[in-house]
């Protein structure tokens, strides 16, 4: 499974409050790479300035568990990630891509025929071998998605659907 996020460190904490990012939404992370040891929850955290997109996020994601919004600018929020940040039970992950070149190399590495196997079976597409299909990552709440393009198509999916193939 890829794991594409930047694992959640102190320093960022820092950067978003001198950003002015101050709202993080928090929820269940399930792409942790499954070689590495694991805590026993791992969160993904996505960064807002604004209180009504980190609501819509929110409201996205609210049957989660861990479904959470935390305000920065309060001690009490503050004090808990960073907690969370020390103690032994989460694994912090960032909604930040860690290198969209090496997800490039890695997608297509590793995924390629997979893509080309979707694109077979679940749409109409009918693509001669030299042509080329463009690949894109993008984030939303949270979740993984993956845009393909060509020629006048366009393509969005989670990204799920390629590594269950």
């Amino acid at each position: 499974m890829l794991q594409p996020f930047v694992p959640f460190e102190k320093i960022h904490l820092k950067q978003l409050i001198d950003l002015g990012c101050i709202y993080i939404v928090t929820q269940t992370y399930h792409r942790v790479d499954h070689f590495k040891e694991r805590k026993e929850v791992q969160l993904l955290l996505t960064d807002y300035k604004d209180l009504g997109p980190a609501t819509m996020h929110y409201n996205a994601v609210r049957s989660d568990k861990y479904a959470a919004i935390i305000n920065l600018k309060n001690r009490k929020h503050l004090a808990k990630i960073e907690e969370m940040m020390t103690g032994n039970k989460y694994d912090l992950f960032w909604g930040i891509l860690k290198s969209s070149a090496d997800l490039k190399k890695r997608l297509e590495a590793s995924y390629k025929p997979k893509i080309r196997q979707f694109l077979m079976t679940k749409t109409s597409w009918r693509i001669a071998t030299d042509e080329e299909v463009k690949t894109q990552f993008e984030v939303t709440f949270g979740e993984l998605f993956l845009i393909l393009k060509w020629r006048t198509q366009k393509l969005r999916i989670k990204f799920e659907e390629i590594e269950k193939i």
